[in-house]
């Protein structure tokens, strides 16, 4: 079959198969295999260290255990893994071409004195990727050598568009030296005709010249020490498209910025705000009133971590009341805390979350609920275009929400996330009875690259650095209900 076919229809089929199936095409022929390894190998990953769940990472640190033998192999095993690759990257200059994107997760929590040569060949590695187009580092130890900044600084020169650098779980206040900070100005510099995505950590953006940074299309900045720079973003980033901001800061600084620069990103279709500390109503309501002018937003995400002490009122109102001021909003993030959640704040999000919603994220935070299943199905009764659903919350509201959801999701919905659970879903075309997929691996929840989402950006935008860069990843890493649990494939009485 593969000789009836012209080429060039392989390379349109096996490009649009999904990364497993890709996979498996490069054992099937050489044909197969020639067009397969243009896919397969266009993104690698090298991970240095070995990932832990949190609460292993924590118990780890908390008590200085070392790993155990089955861990220290696993290490070993993906060291080795890791070398092959990189020194075939090294040597093999046809291989190296294929390479556009190299992504980095750095979790050597016991393994960082092993990895002085890991880091050195990786280092090699880089500077034989003169394809290379996106640079992402996640992870928080070994922090992001400069040995590997100057690598790619070497190797990159004018063909980096995407550039990202998380330090997931560090905490925010952790410093980052100057020597980083420089080898990332330097890198920033020597890419600016082409970088269009940049993720930095803390203050590293703050010193480069405006002229670096001016024509990205998309911009996150994770926990900067101070926002000194917010306003020369403002003021310079005439093109972007997407703008994120995990912040510590006082909320002060963010309405002088605002009000300032209320102009500012003309072109906004993507817009997250996750702060660590509570944001008060007079933030929230800047953000609201520099939100409603941008009518292109797609997709917004916004934080304010404040919880009301008592009575039912919600400090975020003025955020909630712009959402259907915004006709091509299709993706949202959003929390809710009051003290008591009751029936009349599901009707508020009934009233206000627009019915165009496609994917929907909500972190619910109330110390007691009187919410019953019959509200929340008359909520996702307006809103049957979601497609992919995320709940965040703790044990109040696991009863009432949990049977609505679980039992009788959104007809359309195609993925459902609650705490640290996520499963497809699929309707039964007679009965629309719900089956779930099995539950995501730990792992694959916790890093949700657009590969494991099948493609779907909006919906790895929309979880992304929650869980790893705001302040309630104890809710994010909570297990989901048993009900839920109890609700495999095989269930036929789910109604």
């Amino acid at each position: 079959m593969a000789k009836q076919l012209p080429t060039e229809l392989w390379y349109r089929i096996i490009q649009f198969l999904p990364p497993q199936d890709q996979k498996t095409c490069l054992s099937v022929s050489k044909l197969h295999h020639d067009i397969a390894q243009k896919y397969v190998f266009s993104h690698i990953i090298i991970t240095l260290g070995l990932w832990r769940r949190d609460d292993d990472i924590s118990h780890g640190i908390d008590f200085g255990l070392t790993p155990a033998p089955i861990e220290v192999a696993e290490a070993s095993r993906l060291a080795k893994l890791n070398y092959a690759l990189l020194r075939h990257i090294t040597r093999t200059p046809e291989f190296a071409r294929l390479v556009k994107k190299l992504t980095v997760r750095a979790y050597s929590l016991f393994e960082e004195s092993l990895l002085v040569y890991e880091i050195s060949t990786l280092a090699e590695a880089i500077e034989a990727l003169h394809n290379l187009s996106a640079f992402a580092w996640f992870g928080p130890l070994p922090k992001l050598p400069c040995e590997v900044m100057d690598a790619l600084l070497r190797s990159s020169g004018q063909r980096v568009v995407d550039f990202i650098i998380q330090f997931l779980d560090l905490w925010p206040q952790m410093h980052i030296g100057a020597p980083y900070h420089k080898t990332v100005h330097q890198t920033i510099a020597a890419n600016s005709a082409t970088l269009r995505r940049l993720e930095v950590f803390g203050d590293a953006l703050w010193e480069c010249l405006p002229m670096s940074f001016a024509s990205l299309h998309e911009l996150a900045i994770v926990f900067p020490c101070t926002l000194a720079g917010l306003g020369s973003v403002f003021e310079h980033c005439r093109e972007l498209r997407g703008f994120t901001l995990c912040t510590e800061n006082d909320g002060s600084e963010i309405i002088d910025v605002l009000n300032i620069h209320q102009d500012a990103f003309p072109h906004l279709t993507s817009f997250k705000l996750l702060s660590v500390f509570d944001l008060d109503e007079d933030v929230i309501e800047e953000v609201a009133k520099f939100l409603k002018k941008k009518r292109r937003l797609r997709r917004v995400d916004v934080l304010s971590r404040t919880q009301v002490d008592q009575g039912e009122d919600l400090i975020n109102m003025s955020f909630l009341k712009i959402l259907r001021d915004l006709p091509n909003l299709e993706i949202l993030g959003l929390d809710i805390r009051p003290a008591k959640m009751t029936s009349a704040h599901v009707k508020l999000l009934e009233q206000y979350v627009p019915p165009q919603v496609t994917a929907l994220s909500i972190l619910f935070h109330a110390n007691t609920s009187d919410v019953k299943v019959v509200d929340w199905r008359s909520f996702f009764s307006k809103h049957e275009a979601l497609r992919y659903l995320h709940i965040g919350t703790r044990q109040p509201l696991t009863r009432s929400l949990g049977n609505a959801i679980f039992r009788r999701p959104p007809p359309n919905l195609e993925l459902l996330g609650y705490n640290n659970g996520l499963r497809w879903v699929t309707h039964d075309p007679k009965t629309r009875a719900p089956k779930y997929s099995e539950f995501w691996p730990a792992s694959k929840v916790y890093f949700r690259s657009v590969e494991e989402y099948q493609g779907h950006e909006d919906w790895e935008w929309l979880l992304r650095h929650h869980g790893q860069d705001d302040d309630d990843c104890d809710i994010w890493s909570m297990d989901p209900p048993d009900l839920w649990k109890r609700m495999d494939s095989s269930d036929k009485d789910l109604n």
